[in-house]
């Protein structure tokens, strides 16, 4: 059962000579209550057999807060409840009181944030929604509320996530059923969110940036974090939280990168002097690479100048 909704039931029962007629609460839930089809049950009440259920069909509604402690920790479980119920059957042959069934149910955590996962180009940012909020019982779904908000539990584990905030000196009208556009984090010098932040965006978005040259970051000047193996994702988790601090179980969001392709390059100096007919080595310092490895063949042109004239000779050692 969940703290948030009424939760079905289906009380079962056997008899080795007879049909069951009906069931019988014997001992009422002190955390919550049981009713069938809205009426609320009483110790001594009978429950109706429903042969195409399976059983005595009530639904439960858990009366308590769940415990605070737990709550704020994000636990799955809050509390627990029982009660305990016996059978009749067609011949008018109940079970004893002691001979009753006991149910314990376990009172989830009402509130509840989604798993989700996403794809994106390296050197591109995403906008990620969140989604999650209070369970509405049968289904497992979900619904929004004005009192909830969604939390970062741990941060990417490459790249940055950011806060979603309307661009600098922006004029687009937003708000109501219009969203704000965002601001991509390079434009607007945002900080990177960090575990237990809290997302201010009242849609639950956030932007994600991966590592700049994603799948070849070590190669790059500029400081970043490990890049990811290609096949492998990026994840971040998070939470819903209420008004009172209570927080749900923590869910994860899945990025996938997609790789894209990198040119080959050539560093060093673009100019070096030779005299005629003299075999001249290529200047020290001339680098030739390919980020992304998977070329088979390498070619490279080499010119004199349309105001000389000439040619030049390759050795065969280093023709590609």
């Amino acid at each position: 059962a969940t703290t948030s909704a009424s939760n079905s039931l289906v009380l079962q029962a056997t008899d080795v000579d007879s049909n069951i007629a009906h069931a019988v609460l014997l001992h009422a839930p002190e955390k919550g209550t049981l009713s069938v089809k809205g009426k609320e049950l009483k110790v001594g009440d009978t429950i109706p057999w429903d042969e195409a259920a399976g059983g005595a069909k009530v639904d439960y509604e858990y009366g308590g807060e769940g415990d605070d402690d737990k709550a704020a920790q994000g636990a799955q479980f809050l509390d627990e409840d029982s009660f305990t119920f016996g059978a009749c059957d067609e011949e008018g042959e109940c079970s004893k009181e002691e001979d009753g069934a006991e149910v314990t149910v376990k009172i989830k955590n009402g509130l509840q944030a989604d798993p989700i996962s996403s794809t994106i180009a390296e050197d591109t940012a995403l906008l990620v929604t969140l989604t999650g909020g209070r369970t509405t019982g049968e289904g497992g779904g979900t619904e929004a509320a004005p009192d909830l908000s969604f939390a970062v539990v741990t941060p990417p584990t490459s790249g940055a996530l950011y806060q979603c905030v309307p661009p600098q000196g922006g004029s687009t009208p937003c708000g109501g059923t219009k969203a704000c556009p965002c601001c991509m984090p390079d434009d607007c010098g945002l900080t990177p969110l960090a575990a237990a932040d809290a997302v201010e965006d009242a849609t639950g978005r956030v932007l994600y940036k991966p590592d700049d040259d994603f799948f070849n970051c070590p190669t790059k000047a500029k400081e970043c974090s490990a890049a990811v193996a290609v096949g492998e994702s990026v994840s971040f988790v998070y939470e819903v939280r209420d008004a009172d601090s209570r927080r749900s179980p923590p869910a994860t969001a899945e990025v996938w990168v997609k790789n894209e392709p990198d040119y080959p390059y050539l560093r060093g100096p673009r100019e070096f002097d030779a005299e005629v007919f003299q075999e001249v080595r290529l200047p020290a310092g001339l680098e030739i690479g390919d980020p992304d490895k998977d070329l088979e063949k390498w070619g490279v042109t080499i010119s004199t100048g349309a105001e000389y004239g000439g040619f030049v000779y390759l050795n065969d050692k280093i023709r590609a």
